[in-house]
């Protein structure tokens, strides 16, 4: 991801999550799939997860948008969208 390195970016998309994986222990968890480059059935994209933390570091916003053309899941509350 871009924030690796110095950026002029202040802003990254990550389009579209359109599934949500709910543990037992009540653990949310968007699984994207990123055009077949992640395999979301073992939450193949949770390397994403240091690129993210990188560029919050450096102040740069993702956005990663819910929903698209298939999405089977609802936010229930706004503690659920954090």
């Amino acid at each position: 991801m871009a924030c690796k390195f110095s950026s002029p970016l202040t802003l990254i998309f990550l389009v579209f999550t359109a599934t949500i994986s709910l543990s037992n222990a009540g653990t949310i968890t968007p699984l994207i799939n990123l055009a077949g480059h992640c395999d979301p059935t073992n939450n193949g994209c949770a390397f994403l997860t240091s690129d993210i933390k990188a560029c919050h570091s450096q102040g740069i916003k993702v956005l990663l948008s819910i929903g698209g053309g298939a999405g089977s899941y609802y936010l229930s509350s706004a503690d659920d969208a954090r």
